[in-house]
């Protein structure tokens, strides 16, 4: 039984192997180039904001020839990275509507309160007393 589960585990290692020897491969190397940008550039945004974000590698595969007997003998992969970025929360605004169905930024059932200050009430001191 152990040996089975180590030979499992070899398995695992040279399929990991295999899958990072093929992404390094893509677009001669520029697509690895290209995922460690776009990941740094995601991580430097999640700092900023302090929320998560994305980095989904996707790899559309399809045959991309045939041998004489009709097997699969070549595959052409389309490799693509998209990140999505966290955002700063945008402020919110608390309008009110009017009778006319308008917003506003004034309360229209509060009344008015009339303001002046101090020294417009005695006389202008130019704020001394």
């Amino acid at each position: 039984m152990a040996e089975r589960n180590q030979e499992d585990q070899t398995v695992k290692v040279e399929q990991a192997a295999d899958i990072i020897t093929i992404l390094a491969s893509l677009s001669r190397g520029n697509f690895i180039v290209e995922t460690g940008r776009k990941c740094w550039e995601l991580t430097e945004a999640i700092v900023d904001v302090r929320a998560k974000g994305k980095l989904v590698i996707t790899l559309d595969i399809e045959p991309g020839g045939f041998a004489k007997d009709g097997r699969v003998n070549q595959f052409v992969i389309r490799p693509e990275v998209k990140i999505t970025k966290p955002e700063h929360p945008q402020g919110k605004s608390i309008f009110f509507v009017t009778p006319d169905n308008k917003l506003t930024r004034n309360d229209p059932d509060q009344e008015e309160l009339e303001f002046s200050s101090s020294s417009e009430k005695e006389g202008d001191t130019n704020g001394r007393r």
